[in-house]
């Protein structure tokens, strides 16, 4: 007959906290090498920029331009409103460049057109002529509707 009897195995001693502590302490070794590491590249970065700040800075030229040729200018200058309660009007535009366009054409036909600015409606007008004298503006828009311009009308309106 053969008997049996269980072996008796050694028990080993669970101790975790050392498997901890080892991977703690490898953690921590392997971070200050890595900071270290970063360090000296960083102290390297800010070097080379120090240097290449100071090649900008030996860089700097100055220049000697002379003198200045005088510069001239010539500014646009827009049409004033005339000062006058009476005014013959050539034209009311929705587009100012369209009221432009009459400037000149009244320049070319002799006239001292005027723009007189905006309209309640947003038109640009232009007038042929403006005065103070009710009876001149009459005659003058009785002339311009016989010889120029039929649509021709008197705006009585103080401008100032």
């Amino acid at each position: 007959e053969i008997t049996v009897t269980p072996e008796e195995k050694e028990e080993k001693t669970k101790r975790p906290y050392l498997q901890i502590a080892a991977a703690a302490a490898f953690l921590i070794a392997t971070g200050f090498i890595a900071d270290w590491k970063y360090g000296d590249e960083m102290e390297t970065k800010n070097s080379l920029t120090d240097n290449k700040a100071e090649e900008f800075v030996i860089q700097e030229a100055s220049f000697d331009l002379g003198v200045m040729p005088a510069l001239t200018l010539e500014l646009e200058t827009e049409e004033i409103a005339p000062a006058g309660k009476y005014h013959i009007i050539a034209g009311a535009f929705r587009y100012e460049e369209n009221a432009e366009k009459k400037m000149a054409l009244l320049k070319e036909a002799s006239y001292k057109p005027s723009r007189l600015g905006q309209n309640k409606y947003g038109l640009h007008q232009v007038a042929y002529f403006s005065t103070n004298d009710a009876q001149e503006a009459l005659q003058k828009l009785r002339e311009i509707r016989a010889n120029d311009n039929e649509g021709a009308w008197l705006l009585v309106k103080n401008m100032k």
